[in-house]
């Protein structure tokens, strides 16, 4: 119950901060602004919560697959409301597993330092940028 309410918070903040954002690149670097955001707001939960949702066995695995593809769903949409073509949804699903791996290592087993924190911040949000600047590229190119 406490992980799944921690997933249900983390999309909460995830939607809250992409709002209205009509540009790709900025919902994807709102998202994971968030995303670190809710990793700080956790704090020693952290560890437990990354625990849970890595055993496969435990049911917070699977709501983490709904929540991840909650989110790529939302991904999809925007691009639709934007009139592009929608992204190989693995794509959002594999950024947003590497991007969980970024902020998960930054807070579990221990917190790192903050230079550390902002640096895993700053990788995450370049990725993701150099996903969406392919994906628009290589659409452009079809």
């Amino acid at each position: 119950i406490v992980v799944e309410r921690a997933n249900r918070r983390l999309f909460e903040c995830v939607i809250e901060s992409i709002g209205d954002i009509e540009q790709p690149s900025s919902m994807l670097k709102a998202a994971i602004e968030a995303y670190f955001r809710w990793c700080e707001e956790i704090g020693p939960l952290a560890g437990p919560i990354y625990a849970e949702i890595n055993d496969i066995a435990s049911p917070a695995a699977f709501q983490r697959s709904h929540i991840i593809a909650d989110l790529v769903a939302v991904f999809a949409e925007q691009e639709s409301r934007l009139g592009l073509t929608n992204a190989d949804p693995l794509l959002y699903d594999a950024l947003l597993r590497a991007v969980e791996h970024l902020g998960s290592s930054a807070f579990w087993p221990d917190r790192l330092p903050k230079v550390e924190i902002a640096r895993r911040r700053k990788v995450a949000i370049q990725m993701a940028l150099r996903v969406v600047q392919n994906n628009t590229v290589s659409e452009v190119k079809s």
